[in-house]
């Protein structure tokens, strides 16, 4: 990963090993996507799409030191999302 700061590029690897861990499927999209196929664009957030249910407790626990915002349902235009 050519774009991004240090810690953003450590990023992607830190997230998969907790989603791993808690043995969650996943999605990465938006800029942290972006940065990981070397887009330049800032980064100012990361989205990442996973069930919320069975071992998601445990994995929202082990990261909430790291979560400004969610998760949180959003219906807002052509979006409806969790």
């Amino acid at each position: 990963m050519a774009g991004g700061t240090a810690e953003q590029r450590a990023a992607p690897e830190w997230i998969l090993r907790k989603l791993a861990e808690h043995g969650l499927p996943y999605q990465i999209a938006g800029g942290l996507a972006a940065v990981a196929h070397d887009a330049t664009r800032p980064l100012n957030d990361i989205d990442l799409y996973a069930p919320l249910g069975t071992g998601a407790e445990g994995f929202l626990a082990d990261i909430a030191d790291h979560v400004v915002w969610g998760p949180e349902a959003v219906a807002d235009g052509p979006w409806d999302i969790t």
